[in-house]
């Protein structure tokens, strides 16, 4: 252990210089950029020549002295010039926040109007530094309000995971620097008692006059209402008129006019905590008011959202902090169907429904689910029938109706076997759960219960296919199961089937019968009990797809008697030892599969 000693984080060329008590501190990027670790005497230590670390102890001083060691020789030199120097010297106890001697090089013009000699506004600012009592950064709490010795005038105090503290959001590079009669922060920027936290930020933003139509909105949703009642601190990042001309006209209204779409753009743009790019030093991911996500960094130029705004203009309230932008977060819950589509890039089906005109339909108020194949499930479409879909306007549009519903449906609101009637209005879809997944006649539910303004997207695996032939008309088109057909009329499982009791078949070939001898077949044609024994190995209840099953699982399902092992492997199914030829053949009352065996011993 070496005492006393202090790392200082420096980036050469910028002002990010902070003290650190931590001496093990570890290097770290801040904004894209390397700092320069440098070790020294923490303050009121230095070295003894042949010693290791910093093992002399001064003498402690008074604030005023104590900010002057501490490079605040400007602004002590304003406390000396001012009608409140005393209270710096006495004994007592107080905490001064002081702006290194780099920060008083760059003030704003109506602070240095400010700043004339033993003058009233003076010692105003030169209290506002300063507060009663000895306050460490140890005792901050987030978003921490603290009273001044400017009357009626308080600072906001913050501490972040960064390990970067704040004052009304401004840096404190140097803290809790003991003095005889007091603590001192050294902070990176004057304070300006304008920009003092007092008025709501409701209010703020109503009486601005650069956010009349956000502030309108605000009204309009009860958000003011609740910024007003609530001291839970917010950070609201408010676009300003300028900002909304960059949205269609009509796109607008459409979002004002609808309660919660208007709501959601509101609290898309509030972030549920006091947020001081002070404290930015990398990427932040966060979550807005309305549960969407927003990215905000910095980089050598400042602090940027969402990789395309920057943050510049910062204004500071009672319960909260407001950042100043020029573009407009639409949340997924004030978008219309059309543009949910475009931002996830499902460009084909998005294509089909501007070609079938349902573009409109999507883009106004109303309540559907549309289940929307992805890109790469939309190419497996067969060039030939993409093709024919681009051509007919109709087929495109009963394709696109296919995948919608009415109303807002989500997943878990669906259960297994459940079924919905779709917008074409001749066929319906089914849902079907199993233990990993949710589907949807064959397909899987990949993206789920993305709410728009006018209903709810799902993103699916691949194209829903309209069904309207039953398992034994798909069946009588194929002779080759025609053995199997035979076999079920003679068993009472021809009722089950009737009425929609299976939804999984396991069909096999007339050679899979053939491969058990014409003998063994006559035999079991012969005895029902038997033969309705063998054949209830093929049926089960649950609805599966090849898609449903992960690679490398067994999956044991119930039949009217016992259970058969299904294993995927490498993409291929097995059912007990036969193994599926072909897969997901979807029928009007489930699912079928061709196997090469007969699944003809018992059930355990």
């Amino acid at each position: 252990e070496i005492p006393n000693v202090c790392v200082i984080e420096h980036i050469p060329g910028t002002s990010h210089r902070i003290f650190y008590d931590c001496k093990h501190w570890k290097p770290r990027t801040i904004c894209g950029q390397k700092p320069i670790l440098k070790y020294n005497c923490c303050e009121g230590y230095s070295r003894i020549e042949g010693t290791n670390g910093c093992i002399m102890v001064k003498p402690l001083k008074n604030v005023l002295e104590t900010a002057k060691e501490l490079g605040a020789r400007k602004f002590a030199k304003l406390i000396e010039q001012s009608g409140v120097r005393n209270q710096f010297v006495r004994e007592g106890a107080i905490t001064l926040f002081a702006p290194h001697d780099d920060a008083m090089k760059s003030i704003e013009p109506s602070l240095e109007q400010s700043m004339v000699p033993f003058s009233s506004n003076l010692n105003n600012l030169i209290n506002y530094h300063t507060m009663d009592n000895r306050l460490k950064s140890s005792l901050y709490e987030a978003d921490m309000m603290i009273n001044t010795k400017y009357e009626g005038y308080k600072l906001r105090l913050n501490k972040f995971s960064s390990w970067i503290n704040t004052v009304n959001c401004k840096r404190i590079v140097n803290k809790d620097n003991e003095a005889t009669n007091g603590i001192v922060h050294i902070i990176n920027s004057v304070l300006n008692p304008e920009d003092a936290p007092q008025r709501n930020i409701a209010d703020i933003l109503l009486q601005d006059g650069r956010f009349n139509i956000f502030s309108q909105a605000m009204e309009n949703t009860g958000t003011s209402r609740m910024l007003r009642k609530s001291k839970s601190p917010v950070t609201v990042l408010a676009p300003t008129d300028e900002a909304f001309k960059y949205m269609k006209r009509s796109t607008l209204q459409r979002i004002l006019n609808d309660d919660k779409a208007g709501e959601a753009l509101i609290k898309n743009h509030i972030l549920p905590h006091t947020l001081c790019s002070a404290a930015v030093i990398g990427q932040h991911k966060l979550k807005t008011e309305s549960k969407d996500k927003v990215i905000i960094e910095c980089n050598e130029n400042g602090i940027i959202l969402d990789n395309t705004t920057s943050l510049d203009e910062f204004l500071s309230g009672e319960n909260g902090v407001i950042y100043v932008t020029n573009r407009v977060m639409l949340p997924d819950k004030a978008k219309c169907l059309t543009k949910l589509m475009e931002d996830l890039q499902l460009n084909t089906f998005l294509k089909l429904v501007k070609f079938a005109r349902v573009d409109e339909t999507f883009d106004e108020s109303g309540d559907y689910t549309v289940f929307v194949p992805t890109e790469d499930g939309m190419s497996g479409v067969q060039k030939e029938k993409l093709n024919e879909l681009f051509q007919d306007r109709n087929k495109a549009k009963q394709f696109v109706l296919h995948h919608t519903i009415q109303g807002k449906l989500k997943v878990q609101e669906i259960s297994d076997h459940q079924v919905a009637r779709s917008l074409d209005e001749e066929n319906s879809v089914r849902f079907h759960i199993n233990r990993k997944y949710l589907g949807i006649d064959g397909a899987i539910i990949e993206k789920e219960n993305i709410e728009g303004r006018n209903g709810i997207l799902h993103v699916i695996s691949k194209p829903l296919v309209a069904i309207n032939k039953g398992w034994d008309e798909v069946l009588q088109q194929n002779s080759s199961y025609s053995t199997f057909m035979d076999a079920i009329r003679k068993t009472p499982l021809r009722n089950d089937l009737r009425a929609n009791l299976f939804k999984t078949i396991f069909v096999p070939t007339n050679q899979a019968f053939k491969n058990l001898g014409q003998s063994y077949v006559d035999q079991l044609m012969e005895n029902v009990t038997y033969l309705t024994e063998i054949l209830q190995n093929h049926f089960l209840i649950d609805f599966i797809t090849k898609e449903s099953l992960q690679n490398g699982m067994y999956y044991n399902f119930p039949t009217s008697s016992g259970f058969i092992e299904i294993f995927k492997e490498n993409d291929e199914l097995t059912v007990e030892n036969a193994l599926v030829i072909s897969s997901d053949i979807l029928t009007r009352n489930g699912v079928m599969h061709i196997i090469n065996e007969v699944l003809h011993k018992k059930n355990r």
